[in-house]
């Protein structure tokens, strides 16, 4: 398995996800909208709940984001 580094200097590795198809849709949606990949979309969620701030803004673009 080839684990890559991120700019916060920690080495990512690999997991599986279980999601339903419409989930999988949505992540992909939003992440192409942020020009993320899907996996990058998650890390970021992921960090932004260290940031009371960023937990409000992930909501709010998930609200402008959800169809």
């Amino acid at each position: 398995m080839r684990n890559t580094q991120t700019t916060q200097g920690e080495d990512k590795i690999r997991v599986n996800l279980i999601l339903t198809p419409s989930s999988i849709k949505k992540l992909d949606k939003m992440a192409k909208r942020l020009n993320f990949s899907p996996s990058e979309l998650v890390e970021q969620f992921a960090r932004s709940q260290d940031d009371p701030s960023l937990v409000a803004q992930t909501q709010m673009l998930g609200e402008l984001l959800a169809d």
